[in-house]
């Protein structure tokens, strides 16, 4: 027999077999068998899978600096963008308000 032949002459015979296992199997009213002989009811419900239960949360990351700081080592406003040093000032000469250089130094001073 060809491939193609021999494919579809199994396919029929698993047919034929399922259609009467399923029939004179003994299952209970409305239940019927999978492929695999297993029995399984004509209105199962959905089963929920959880797909991420193995999975630890992630770890909370240091906190990344972003905006102005003063830095006292150095006496500069440092600007950081997602934690990279981006831009310096010095705090003599610094074009910004004073109310703003007083309160950058109190709050944020690092």
């Amino acid at each position: 027999m060809s491939g193609a032949r021999t494919a579809r002459y199994a396919a029929a015979r698993l047919t034929r077999a399922m259609r009467s296992t399923s029939a004179t199997s003994g299952c209970a009213p409305g239940a019927t068998k999978d492929w695999r002989g297993n029995e399984m009811a004509s209105e199962s419900k959905p089963i929920q899978l959880d797909l991420f239960d193995h999975i630890d949360p992630p770890t909370p990351a240091r906190e990344v600096l972003n905006g102005m700081y003063y830095e006292k080592a150095t006496d500069k406003f440092v600007s950081f963008v997602l934690g990279r040093r981006y831009y310096e000032e010095p705090a003599k000469g610094c074009p910004h308000d004073r109310e703003w250089q007083e309160r950058i130094k109190r709050e944020r001073a690092i």
